[in-house]
């Protein structure tokens, strides 16, 4: 998915699935997916609009209840503790970024 959306220079990307049960309520999995489809995309400054789950006469909107920003959010925070603890190791060893 992420590949075919490099080859073609995507700047944005809607995944969309149906439940075959009928429930479009999402799993586990989906949730787990959809963040790292998130979190993946962020690295490759791709944006994730929505992932979306078309069941028997209804749908569930990953953007429309909040959870792309949430993981969006959620990856800027780690993103960001990892910059810091970073910048403390190099600080500890007494490196700077001119050796890197």
């Amino acid at each position: 998915m992420v590949e075919s959306a490099l080859e073609k220079d995507a700047t944005a990307l809607i995944f969309v699935h149906n439940h075959p049960s009928g429930s479009a309520e999402p799993s586990k999995s989906d949730r787990q997916l959809t963040r790292d489809l998130v979190y993946a995309a962020s690295i490759l400054q791709i944006k994730v609009v929505d992932h979306i789950i078309i069941g028997d006469n209804t749908y569930f909107s990953f953007a429309n209840e909040g959870l792309i920003e949430a993981y969006e959010l959620d990856f800027i925070s780690l993103k960001m503790r990892g910059d810091a603890e970073a910048k403390r190791r190099r600080n500890r060893t007494g490196s700077d970024s001119s050796s890197y």
